[in-house]
Protein backbone atom coordinates (compact mmCIF):
# COMPACT_ATOMS: atom_id res chain seq x y z
CA UNK A 1 0.00 0.00 0.00
CA UNK A 2 1.34 3.20 -0.98
CA UNK A 3 1.57 6.15 2.09
CA UNK A 4 -1.19 7.82 -0.21
CA UNK A 5 -3.16 5.22 0.59
CA UNK A 6 -2.28 4.74 3.79
CA UNK A 7 -2.92 8.49 5.16
CA UNK A 8 -6.11 8.46 3.45
CA UNK A 9 -7.03 5.17 4.94
CA UNK A 10 -6.25 6.34 8.42
CA UNK A 11 -7.63 9.68 8.06
CA UNK A 12 -11.13 7.72 7.52
CA UNK A 13 -11.55 6.86 11.08
CA UNK A 14 -10.25 10.37 12.53
CA UNK A 15 -12.13 13.14 13.75
CA UNK A 16 -10.88 16.43 15.02
CA UNK A 17 -12.01 20.34 15.64
CA UNK A 18 -10.26 22.29 12.98
CA UNK A 19 -7.60 20.90 10.30
CA UNK A 20 -4.94 23.28 9.16
CA UNK A 21 -3.59 22.97 6.25
CA UNK A 22 -1.72 24.83 3.28
CA UNK A 23 -1.75 25.05 -0.68
CA UNK A 24 -0.45 26.07 -3.20
CA UNK A 25 -3.02 27.68 -5.05
CA UNK A 26 -6.43 29.34 -4.04
CA UNK A 27 -9.29 31.00 -6.15
CA UNK A 28 -12.93 31.97 -6.24
CA UNK A 29 -13.51 29.86 -9.13
CA UNK A 30 -11.55 26.90 -8.36
CA UNK A 31 -11.23 26.53 -4.80
CA UNK A 32 -7.84 25.11 -3.10
CA UNK A 33 -5.73 23.39 -5.53
CA UNK A 34 -2.40 21.71 -5.56
CA UNK A 35 -0.14 20.31 -8.62
CA UNK A 36 0.49 17.12 -6.73
CA UNK A 37 -2.55 14.24 -7.04
CA UNK A 38 -1.58 12.51 -4.17
CA UNK A 39 -1.43 15.67 -2.05
CA UNK A 40 -5.05 16.21 -3.08
CA UNK A 41 -6.66 12.98 -2.70
CA UNK A 42 -4.77 13.22 1.22
CA UNK A 43 -6.23 16.80 2.21
CA UNK A 44 -9.74 15.70 0.39
CA UNK A 45 -9.69 13.30 3.30
CA UNK A 46 -8.34 15.95 5.98
CA UNK A 47 -10.99 18.40 5.13
CA UNK A 48 -13.58 15.79 5.63
CA UNK A 49 -11.89 14.66 8.75
CA UNK A 50 -12.59 18.17 10.52
CA UNK A 51 -15.45 20.05 11.69
CA UNK A 52 -13.41 22.78 10.47
CA UNK A 53 -11.19 24.05 7.56
CA UNK A 54 -8.69 26.91 8.32
CA UNK A 55 -5.77 27.17 5.10
CA UNK A 56 -2.83 28.95 5.63
CA UNK A 57 -1.50 31.05 2.40
CA UNK A 58 0.61 33.30 1.34
CA UNK A 59 -0.71 36.39 -1.14
CA UNK A 60 1.54 35.16 -3.82
CA UNK A 61 -0.77 32.06 -4.00
CA UNK A 62 -4.03 34.25 -4.59
CA UNK A 63 -5.75 33.12 -8.16
CA UNK A 64 -2.98 30.75 -8.60
CA UNK A 65 -4.96 27.43 -9.92
CA UNK A 66 -3.06 24.26 -10.10
CA UNK A 67 -4.47 20.56 -11.70
CA UNK A 68 -6.10 18.87 -8.57
CA UNK A 69 -8.74 20.47 -6.75
CA UNK A 70 -8.46 19.26 -2.84
CA UNK A 71 -11.49 22.19 -1.63
CA UNK A 72 -13.93 24.13 -2.58
CA UNK A 73 -13.63 28.05 -1.22
CA UNK A 74 -17.26 27.60 0.92
CA UNK A 75 -15.44 24.38 2.90
CA UNK A 76 -12.69 26.52 4.10
CA UNK A 77 -14.15 28.42 7.58
CA UNK A 78 -11.07 30.81 7.41
CA UNK A 79 -8.41 31.80 4.88
CA UNK A 80 -5.33 33.50 7.34
CA UNK A 81 -3.09 35.29 4.78
CA UNK A 82 -0.25 38.11 5.00
CA UNK A 83 -0.82 41.79 4.47
CA UNK A 84 -0.46 42.06 0.47
CA UNK A 85 -3.93 40.15 -0.36
CA UNK A 86 -5.83 42.36 -2.43
CA UNK A 87 -7.62 45.00 -0.02
CA UNK A 88 -10.19 47.92 -0.35
CA UNK A 89 -8.81 51.39 1.01
CA UNK A 90 -6.00 49.29 2.35
CA UNK A 91 -4.70 52.55 4.32
CA UNK A 92 -8.33 53.29 5.78
CA UNK A 93 -7.36 49.47 7.08
CA UNK A 94 -3.67 49.67 8.62
CA UNK A 95 -5.05 49.69 12.28
CA UNK A 96 -6.80 46.59 11.81
CA UNK A 97 -4.76 44.08 11.38
CA UNK A 98 -7.75 41.20 11.89
CA UNK A 99 -9.68 42.93 8.70
CA UNK A 100 -9.09 42.41 5.16
CA UNK A 101 -11.75 43.80 2.84
CA UNK A 102 -11.63 42.22 -0.05
CA UNK A 103 -12.92 43.57 -3.85
CA UNK A 104 -13.98 43.14 -7.14
CA UNK A 105 -15.33 39.40 -7.85
CA UNK A 106 -13.88 38.43 -4.21
CA UNK A 107 -16.37 40.99 -2.86
CA UNK A 108 -19.20 39.73 -4.98
CA UNK A 109 -18.76 36.31 -3.47
CA UNK A 110 -18.10 37.07 -0.02
CA UNK A 111 -21.19 39.38 -0.39
CA UNK A 112 -23.12 36.52 -1.82
CA UNK A 113 -22.43 34.36 0.29
CA UNK A 114 -23.65 36.86 3.30
CA UNK A 115 -26.62 37.88 1.32
CA UNK A 116 -27.93 34.05 1.08
CA UNK A 117 -26.99 33.50 4.75
CA UNK A 118 -29.62 36.55 5.91
CA UNK A 119 -32.31 35.18 3.86
CA UNK A 120 -31.79 31.20 5.06
CA UNK A 121 -32.03 32.41 8.41
CA UNK A 122 -35.15 34.59 7.69
CA UNK A 123 -34.24 38.32 7.59
CA UNK A 124 -33.49 40.27 4.42
CA UNK A 125 -30.57 41.54 3.40
CA UNK A 126 -29.50 45.37 3.56
CA UNK A 127 -26.82 47.27 2.43
CA UNK A 128 -25.47 50.61 1.94
CA UNK A 129 -25.64 50.87 -2.36
CA UNK A 130 -22.68 53.79 -2.35
CA UNK A 131 -21.19 51.11 -4.77
CA UNK A 132 -23.10 51.96 -7.26
CA UNK A 133 -22.48 55.27 -7.91
CA UNK A 134 -18.93 54.60 -9.62
CA UNK A 135 -19.78 51.13 -10.45
CA UNK A 136 -23.18 51.40 -11.46
CA UNK A 137 -22.71 48.96 -14.11
CA UNK A 138 -21.28 45.75 -11.78
CA UNK A 139 -23.67 47.14 -9.41
CA UNK A 140 -26.79 46.51 -11.22
CA UNK A 141 -25.40 43.36 -13.00
CA UNK A 142 -24.36 40.98 -9.75
CA UNK A 143 -26.37 42.63 -6.60
CA UNK A 144 -29.51 40.48 -6.10
CA UNK A 145 -32.94 41.94 -6.30
CA UNK A 146 -33.86 40.76 -2.77
CA UNK A 147 -31.06 42.88 -0.91
CA UNK A 148 -32.89 46.28 0.43
CA UNK A 149 -30.83 49.35 -0.57
CA UNK A 150 -30.14 52.21 1.08
CA UNK A 151 -29.15 55.02 -1.19
CA UNK A 152 -27.24 58.16 0.79
CA UNK A 153 -26.94 61.80 0.27
CA UNK A 154 -26.09 64.24 2.86
CA UNK A 155 -26.44 67.46 0.70
CA UNK A 156 -29.17 70.36 1.32
CA UNK A 157 -29.67 70.26 -3.09
CA UNK A 158 -31.67 67.29 -4.20
CA UNK A 159 -30.83 67.81 -8.01
CA UNK A 160 -31.53 64.53 -10.70
CA UNK A 161 -28.21 65.81 -11.98
CA UNK A 162 -25.95 65.31 -8.44
CA UNK A 163 -25.16 61.90 -8.86
CA UNK A 164 -25.59 60.67 -4.89
CA UNK A 165 -29.52 62.03 -5.82
CA UNK A 166 -29.49 60.32 -9.15
CA UNK A 167 -28.77 56.85 -7.48
CA UNK A 168 -32.11 56.98 -5.72
CA UNK A 169 -33.83 56.98 -9.31
CA UNK A 170 -31.07 54.47 -10.74
CA UNK A 171 -32.12 52.25 -8.15
CA UNK A 172 -35.58 52.48 -8.50
CA UNK A 173 -35.16 52.07 -12.13
CA UNK A 174 -33.74 48.44 -11.86
CA UNK A 175 -36.63 47.70 -9.07
CA UNK A 176 -35.30 47.62 -5.87
CA UNK A 177 -36.47 47.82 -2.21
CA UNK A 178 -35.46 51.03 -0.71
CA UNK A 179 -34.41 52.52 2.64
CA UNK A 180 -33.15 55.86 1.80
CA UNK A 181 -30.55 57.62 4.66
CA UNK A 182 -30.25 61.32 5.68
CA UNK A 183 -28.46 62.99 7.97
CA UNK A 184 -28.05 66.14 9.68
CA UNK A 185 -24.45 65.50 9.26
CA UNK A 186 -24.17 68.70 6.75
CA UNK A 187 -27.61 70.90 7.10
CA UNK A 188 -30.61 70.20 9.51
CA UNK A 189 -32.88 70.53 6.03
CA UNK A 190 -31.18 66.99 4.34
CA UNK A 191 -33.70 64.39 6.06
CA UNK A 192 -36.86 66.41 5.07
CA UNK A 193 -35.30 67.15 1.61
CA UNK A 194 -34.82 63.72 1.26
CA UNK A 195 -38.37 62.26 2.78
CA UNK A 196 -39.48 64.32 -0.01
CA UNK A 197 -37.75 63.49 -2.63
CA UNK A 198 -38.16 60.04 -2.25
CA UNK A 199 -41.59 60.08 -1.83
CA UNK A 200 -42.18 61.56 -4.96
CA UNK A 201 -39.72 59.14 -6.89
CA UNK A 202 -40.47 56.17 -5.47
CA UNK A 203 -43.62 54.17 -5.49
CA UNK A 204 -44.86 52.84 -1.83
CA UNK A 205 -44.39 49.54 -2.64
CA UNK A 206 -40.97 49.92 -2.72
CA UNK A 207 -40.07 52.48 -0.24
CA UNK A 208 -39.41 50.40 2.95
CA UNK A 209 -38.93 53.76 5.26
CA UNK A 210 -36.51 55.74 6.20
CA UNK A 211 -33.33 56.00 8.17
CA UNK A 212 -31.34 59.15 10.13
CA UNK A 213 -28.20 58.45 10.19
CA UNK A 214 -26.93 61.61 13.06
CA UNK A 215 -22.82 59.96 13.11
CA UNK A 216 -22.36 61.48 16.58
CA UNK A 217 -21.33 60.05 19.81
CA UNK A 218 -24.48 59.38 22.44
CA UNK A 219 -22.62 61.63 25.25
CA UNK A 220 -23.93 64.65 26.59
CA UNK A 221 -22.05 67.61 24.62
CA UNK A 222 -23.52 65.69 21.40
CA UNK A 223 -26.91 66.10 22.75
CA UNK A 224 -27.72 68.83 20.83
CA UNK A 225 -27.13 66.97 17.60
CA UNK A 226 -29.40 64.31 18.53
CA UNK A 227 -31.83 66.31 19.46
CA UNK A 228 -31.80 68.09 16.00
CA UNK A 229 -32.17 64.75 14.61
CA UNK A 230 -35.40 64.40 16.29
CA UNK A 231 -36.97 67.79 15.23
CA UNK A 232 -35.60 66.82 11.63
CA UNK A 233 -37.19 63.62 11.62
CA UNK A 234 -40.79 65.23 13.30
CA UNK A 235 -40.91 67.65 10.08
CA UNK A 236 -40.06 65.12 7.63
CA UNK A 237 -42.94 63.15 9.02
CA UNK A 238 -45.13 65.72 8.82
CA UNK A 239 -43.94 66.76 5.00
CA UNK A 240 -44.39 63.08 4.28
CA UNK A 241 -47.80 63.36 5.82
CA UNK A 242 -49.11 66.45 3.63
CA UNK A 243 -47.76 65.26 0.98
CA UNK A 244 -49.64 61.75 0.90
CA UNK A 245 -53.00 64.13 1.29
CA UNK A 246 -52.32 65.71 -1.46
Amino acid sequence: MCIRDRVTTALIDVSVDVAFLGTNGFSVRRGMTTPDQAEAVAKRAMVAAGRRCVVLADSSKAELVHFHRFAELDDVALLITDRRLDEETAEHQRFYQYCVIRQYDLWWHDFTFMAVAVEEAGPRPWIWSDYAWHHPEAFFEKMPKSVVQSNWYYGGEFKPDIAYVKAYDQIEAHGYDQIPTGSNWSTKDNFEGTVRYCSQTIPRERLKGFLQTVWRPTIEEMRPKHLEAIACIERARNAFIEDTNR
